[in-house]
């Protein structure tokens, strides 16, 4: 896999937010949900 690889050849789609911004936390984990990943995060 090269780093310009798409998104959808990712076997795991799981996906770890940590951020300290709780509203940009939320959407950045919204946009990642919609593109399929299974989002957990933590603040």
């Amino acid at each position: 896999m090269t780093a310009t690889a798409d998104l959808t050849e990712i076997a795991d789609r799981s996906l770890l937010i940590v951020e300290d911004d709780k509203a940009f936390l939320e959407r950045l984990a919204r946009a990642m949900e919609t593109r399929g990943f299974a989002v957990s995060t933590c603040d």
